[in-house]
């Protein structure tokens, strides 16, 4: 858990991404996403079965998620096997364990006690998702450089603002962040921090789409 300036740094840094027309941007992966929805259940309705509505809003929740933070559709009704699937479940399910009420009332503790309230293996899964993901488009980014094949999700954004470290291109540079970073600025300490995120940062802002 982050505090005080290291936290005022994240947000500074993140904050930009959830603008309007950052936003917009991702719509295609949900008008996508829900095109294949209302289609999977086009085929019940046909068929007259019966459908698990709260098994099927997870699973477009889920792929949602996916699509907007890693630009993956994991397609989870037809493969809820699929590797972001199992792990997701496991940062999400709920454990009623004492080591797990320590890691979240008393993290100083935790610490100390080297427990972590979420699965070790479901963290180290996506911190390495997260790694080879931002590698590829960095490689792809030194031989392609057509804009509209750029992707349009939370990695993606963040990987631009590394990029550009704080000046945002013609692209990205909207009014609209501009006024973002000017009220945050009001509450930043004179000191400068480092205005790219690190690999633990990423890959914890990127399960917190889950959560």
């Amino acid at each position: 858990m982050k505090g005080d300036d290291e936290w005022k740094r994240i947000r500074s840094i993140v904050s930009p991404t959830f603008t309007t027309g950052k936003l917009k941007a991702m719509m295609a992966h949900i008008s996508d996403i829900a095109d294949q929805f209302v289609t999977n259940l086009g085929v019940y309705a046909e068929n007259g079965e019966v459908v698990d509505m709260r098994k099927y809003m997870g699973a477009f929740a889920m792929d949602v998620i996916s699509a907007c933070a890693y630009g993956i559709n994991v397609e989870s009704i037809s493969d809820p096997n699929h590797p972001i699937v199992v792990n997701a479940k496991k940062i999400l399910s709920v454990d009623s364990s004492v080591g797990y009420v320590i890691s979240v009332l008393f993290p100083p503790i935790a610490r100390f006690l080297r427990l972590e309230p979420f699965d070790r293996n479901a963290l180290k899964f996506f911190d390495s998702l997260t790694e080879r993901i931002v590698n590829e488009r960095k490689e792809s980014a030194k031989v392609a450089t057509i804009e509209g094949n750029k992707k349009s999700d939370f990695l993606q954004l963040m990987i631009d603002n590394e990029k550009c470290d704080k000046d945002f291109d013609s692209d990205y540079n909207s009014d609209e962040d501009i006024n973002v970073n000017q009220l945050q600025e009001s509450t930043e300490t004179v000191i400068k921090s480092s205005q790219t995120l690190t690999s633990d940062e990423l890959t914890a802002q990127g399960i917190l789409f889950f959560i």
